[in-house]
């Protein structure tokens, strides 16, 4: 049997400029059925398909493509794919593509469906680190626009150790929030400018990730608890950026030490 024809890859933006996608069909008589592959634009690998969330899709008319198409064998391939946003607490993706689609001798053939979901948004940043601030530090610290912080702890509470690898282990596998949040801080409100250093004892678990992901972004090798990382130089580097605070939000007195310090049985620590 000879292979199935392959029809020209074409490009999709999207009607609000958001997203461009290149799309290409395969279409063969066994299956009887049309493969269609989609990729993001500087993106060699294709979108991973997925089952669909459990919310309703939200469809918007203007983000859709229409295509048609006619394969060698004389079979037609004619429908829509969409681009369709939606929320869901089980997963980090938040958009879609839907496909309706006409195909075979005569167009008999349909289909209708979610094919893939991806995330539309920048992942956000996992800080896996201890943590804390000073007492005679001030709550001053505007999160800039579009940036968000969430922490698992109270301010001046720790971090158990059960309960921080239990998070992390969540995020890195795409399971947001990853545990109870006790407090999130969104742009515009103010909080404090925490700090963030490297635990040499546990260094496979420790640094800066991505959601999604346990390849280390960044390293917290340079940043002992002599020369700790602030928050707000995390909001500079990486913008836009929801941020994972699973640290400790435990308070240091400077008269009594000369480093920020975390207590025994906190997240990383022995």
């Amino acid at each position: 049997m000879s292979s199935p024809p392959i029809i020209p890859k074409k490009s999709w933006t999207t009607g609000d400029r958001t997203f461009t996608f290149n799309y290409e069909f395969e279409y063969g008589i066994q299956p009887d059925f049309p493969i269609i592959t989609l990729t993001v634009v500087g993106n060699d690998s294709p979108i991973v398909e997925t089952s669909p969330p459990s919310n309703p899709f939200q469809v918007s008319q203007r983000d859709e493509t229409r295509f048609e198409f006619t394969c060698e064998n004389g079979d037609q391939i004619q429908g829509t794919l969409r681009l369709v946003p939606f929320r869901s607490s089980l997963s980090v993706d938040d958009a879609g593509i839907w496909a309706d689609v006409y195909f075979g001798p005569e167009l008999f053939e349909h289909f209708e469906g979610e094919m893939i979901t991806f995330q539309s948004s920048t992942p956000g940043i996992i800080i896996s680190a201890h943590g804390g601030r000073w007492s005679n530090q001030s709550k001053n610290l505007v999160v800039p626009k579009d940036s968000k912080i969430v922490y698992y702890v109270n301010d001046g509470q720790i971090l158990s150790n059960h309960d921080g690898y239990d998070i992390l282990d969540n995020l890195m596998n795409a399971i947001v929030p990853g545990g109870q949040v006790a407090q999130e801080v969104t742009s515009g409100n103010v909080t404090y400018d925490y700090s963030c250093w490297y635990a040499p004892e546990f260094a496979a678990h420790c640094g800066i990730f991505e959601v999604g992901s346990s390849e280390l972004v960044e390293s917290l090798v340079p940043y002992p608890e002599s020369n700790p990382l602030l928050l707000s130089q995390i909001f500079q580097r990486y913008p836009g950026r929801t941020v994972y605070w699973v640290c400790c939000r435990e308070v240091s007195d400077p008269e009594t030490t000369e480093t920020l310090v975390n207590t025994p049985g906190a997240f990383l620590s022995v």
